[in-house]
């Protein structure tokens, strides 16, 4: 992915303010430099207008796998990218690739076995 990339990752919130990764997309800051919609493990001690941000962006990341049409808006807010991990959600939901792939706003840029990267479209 281009170095610019963002990704909606599968998101949990273990503290209202404190979204987390749930699989191996949280490690994406720390391994490629690349965003995601929770940052990186102290992010919510940033300022007051980054923090909002990324919890906005984690909220729609979180809901995502209830309602794939988010992904728009995702897209709109600049991250390009999906990634789902072997370990889905601690809660037992978590993104589905295939479920998001029907809509239309998302393909399949990178598959091994569980683990998929999307990226995400511009509307139909």
């Amino acid at each position: 992915t281009p170095p610019d990339a963002a990704f909606a990752i599968n998101t949990q919130f273990w503290l209202p303010n404190a979204p987390l990764g749930t699989d191996a997309g949280y490690w994406i800051p720390y391994f490629t430099q690349r965003r995601t919609n929770t940052g990186v493990m102290l992010a919510n001690m940033g300022d007051a207008e980054q923090v909002a941000q990324m919890l906005a962006l984690s909220h729609l990341a979180d809901e995502l796998d209830q309602d794939p049409a988010l992904l728009t808006q995702l897209r709109d807010l600049g991250y390009q990218y999906v990634y789902i991990g072997a370990q889905g959600n601690y809660n037992g939901g978590g993104l589905n690739a295939e479920q998001l792939v029907q809509t239309g706003l998302a393909e399949r840029v990178y598959v091994d076995g569980p683990v998929n990267i999307l990226r995400i479209l511009e509307a139909p």
